[in-house]
């Protein structure tokens, strides 16, 4: 368990300090498949409590990122979620992916102690940490960072005894239309826009 928390350690500085703006490259990626990448992975992890885990999908669409780097942030995330939540017995942890405007939306909600107004405006500060010896305070800054190369936007809203949620935005990818589309039927869409948001009936 030493060793683990130590490797993880070593990859979060190395992240924080090496940070480099162009070193990742992005495609069009579906947020979905993001996060559906990512639950197996939370399985694994026993530190983590998959089984307070709910997923909602309202409204899915397609981004351009990097699909590890945004792992990267929603697992970071998620395992702040589960530090807060691991000693209560209706402990919550749900993701959200949804779509307004134009913007991607993927929120992470607890139901933990929530953030003390003195601590409020520090998250984001590098080494700051609420965690004692299980926190070290670079995974938001780092986290905030990739969510900034992606020109996106992080952010947290937080209640005493209620708990918090991060919200992250990224601009809806636009697929670029061909020369050769033909001038769409107006009883039936096929602009690739469109077809890039697919609505889902909620699910958990």
């Amino acid at each position: 368990e030493t060793c683990d928390r130590l490797n993880g350690l070593i990859g979060e500085v190395k992240d924080f300090v090496r940070f480099d703006q162009g070193a990742f490259p992005k495609a069009p990626v579906a947020v979905s498949e993001v996060v559906y990448q990512l639950l197996p992975f939370l399985r694994y992890d026993e530190t983590f409590p998959d089984e307070k885990l709910q997923l909602e999908i309202k409204a899915d669409c397609t981004v351009l990122a990097n699909k590890i780097k945004l792992q990267q942030v929603l697992h970071n995330l998620l395992k702040n979620a589960a530090d807060v939540t691991r000693d209560r017995p209706d402990g919550m942890i749900s993701i959200t992916v949804d779509l307004q405007e134009t913007d991607a939306v993927i929120m992470v909600t607890d139901n933990g102690g929530g953030i003390a107004p003195e601590h409020f405006e520090k998250i984001w500060e590098p080494f700051f940490t609420t965690k004692g010896e299980r926190g070290n305070g670079i995974g938001l800054d780092v986290s905030r960072r990739l969510i900034e190369n992606h020109k996106g936007t992080i952010s947290c809203r937080s209640q005493i005894d209620r708990g918090t949620t991060f919200e992250v935005r990224l601009p809806k990818f636009e697929f670029p239309s061909s020369p050769d589309d033909e001038t769409p039927d107006e009883s039936s869409s096929s602009n690739p826009a469109e077809q890039a948001c697919v609505l889902h009936n909620g699910s958990s």
